[in-house]
């Protein structure tokens, strides 16, 4: 398994995921097109009938846009999905960015027992977690086991500084 790309700057860490082929992201855009077109081809055919909207029809809308949104973010994030990791005086932040929009933040106030934990993903790659009693950081990226270090080593120094 390839791992992604890791940046390191000065209280940063971005690390950028490797685009999924083409031929699994294809079929998912097709699927997702399809969930928006379903909903606007039985509104067009009632206009086109005389019927007109129903107030039946807003739950099959919800339910089509909610795919193709669900559907879209994951097409984002195997084509441009890279998480960001911010070191900052109160704790860590991360958050997931999708490109064209942005995941829930979450962050890991800085405390006595903040810890970090690297699990191995395959031969090659690893995730890790921060975490302390309150909450916790899970990458969902794989990183080869040289960045894994480097970022234990940018989190211990985060740490000694208090």
């Amino acid at each position: 398994m390839k791992t992604s790309e890791v940046v390191f700057s000065e209280n940063q860490i971005i690390i950028i995921g490797i685009k999924s082929p083409l031929f699994t992201r294809i079929p998912l855009l097709v699927i997702g097109i399809i969930a928006i077109l379903i909903p606007i081809a039985i509104l067009i055919l009632r206009g086109i009938e005389g019927s007109g909207f129903h107030f039946g029809f807003i739950i099959p809308i919800l339910v089509c846009a909610s795919i193709a949104y669900f559907i879209l973010r994951t097409v984002l994030w195997n084509t441009f999905g890279k998480e960001i990791i911010t070191f900052t005086k109160e704790g860590i932040i991360y958050q997931p960015d999708y490109k064209y929009f942005k995941g829930k933040e979450m962050v890991v106030y800085k405390s006595p027992d903040l810890q970090f934990s690297r699990h191995n993903k395959e031969k090659d790659s690893c995730l890790f977690t921060i975490d302390n009693e309150e909450s916790s950081i899970e990458n969902v990226l794989p990183i080869s086991k040289y960045h894994l270090r480097k970022i234990q080593q940018e989190f211990d120094r985060y740490v000694a500084n208090d």
